[in-house]
């Protein structure tokens, strides 16, 4: 596939789902991710009846125990979440026979929670040793594939690769979303053709989001940016206004080079969730990549306030500052990388940004240790700069 093609799929596919929620329910959301919930009313009504704005209100209120009011904006909203939030509250008032009615709704739903949730929820302790309780379990609300997949999902978290691959092999469940956790698993472990000779005969016509979720990630786990971007796009157009896909969605712009549009998406990522620091991580590279590094610096900068000693972040920024000449400022970053996590890679460039400084003897003294970490390139300067 072209390069030129790939960018007409960037803007004509992959911009548009970004900008599909309205903007006060987006600054709301915001708000309600930030937990600034006073904000939240600034931009909704707690009297909208539509299902999103019934919902985040509800939340809202629900967030500072103000549970008369969820209520009201829950029994607005009909949403399978708003189900699950108003068995919360009931339980939390003791009233098991209403929790329980509001609970199976959720369970019953195409969009319910993981069982794992839902049994660990603080709000059912009051009514989790009832008969009602015990009662209301004796019925299956979650398939063998369900419980497995989130077994599945708790392995890849732990990130033990070889937990889901035993899992998986000793289901006889046959399914697309298992043999897709399978390449992924494979993937990650760098088993890439057996990953890849199982994900290209993934079935994506259903649009079942959670496949599309973790086929587009394989890809990505597999470098196939391309084929990653293609099927986010498909999981965009699903799940309007998620922040994650979006922000997935830039990474892949980035790999493909396409810097203008992966800049598109994180400014706007960044103008919402102002301190996700990895889409300012991300925006500093993508800014650094088009060599405009004032506003690369800029962006590092915010994302190591969010995130202090944040290595990654600390050594973004030293470079930044060795590209800006700014070798005191520099070196300043490269210390505290070194007394986070020495390597290699910082030594040798902390030589190069104090030989840049007439510090002859602290240059020499990193370039002999950074060539006692393996760098070839440090006995070359140290041979040429020190004595």
């Amino acid at each position: 596939m072209s390069k030129k093609f790939i960018y007409i799929i960037l803007i004509v596919i992959g911009l548009q789902p970004a900008f599909s929620q309205p903007p006060h329910l987006l600054h709301a959301q915001v708000a309600y991710d930030y937990g600034y919930y006073d904000s939240v009313f600034t931009y909704i009504s707690p009297h909208n009846s539509q299902p999103e704005y019934a919902e985040l209100c509800g939340k809202t209120y629900f967030a500072t125990a103000m549970y008369t009011q969820a209520l009201q904006c829950f029994s607005l909203a009909h949403t399978p979440m708003s189900y699950y939030y108003i068995a919360s509250i009931f339980a939390i008032q003791q009233q098991t026979d209403s929790a329980l009615i509001y609970l199976r709704k959720h369970l019953l739903s195409t969009h319910k929670l993981q069982y794992s949730t839902v049994i660990t929820n603080p709000a059912f302790n009051s009514i989790s040793k009832t008969q009602e309780w015990r009662e209301f379990w004796k019925t299956t609300y979650y398939t063998e594939l369900d419980l497995l997949i989130e077994n599945i999902e708790y392995s890849l978290q732990n990130k033990s690769m070889q937990a889901v691959l035993t899992l998986i092999e000793n289901t006889t469940i046959n399914s697309d979303i298992l043999q897709a956790y399978k390449s992924l698993a494979l993937a990650k472990l760098g088993k890439t053709k057996e990953a890849l000779s199982i994900i290209q005969h993934i079935n994506l016509s259903k649009s079942w989001p959670e496949l599309l979720y973790i086929t587009y990630t394989t890809y990505m786990e597999l470098q196939l940016f391309t084929k990653a971007y293609l099927v986010n796009s498909q999981y965009r157009e699903l799940q309007k206004n998620n922040i994650t896909a979006l922000f997935d969605a830039a990474q892949i712009c980035y790999e493909l080079h396409q810097y203008s549009e992966a800049q598109k998406l994180l400014e706007y990522i960044v103008s919402l969730y102002y301190l996700h620091d990895k889409a300012l991580f991300l925006l500093s590279k993508t800014y650094s990549a088009q060599k405009q590094y004032l506003q690369a610096l800029s962006c590092i900068n915010k994302a190591c306030e969010i995130r202090q000693n944040n290595v990654e972040y600390l050594f973004a920024r030293a470079t930044l500052f060795e590209e800006l000449k700014q070798f005191a400022q520099a070196e300043i970053d490269y210390n505290q990388c070194l007394d986070l996590q020495p390597k290699t890679e910082v030594y040798f460039n902390r030589a190069q940004v104090r030989r840049m400084q007439g510090n002859m003897q602290g240059a020499c003294l990193d370039y002999t240790k950074s060539y006692k970490f393996g760098n070839q390139d440090a006995l070359y300067f140290k041979n040429k700069y020190c004595k």
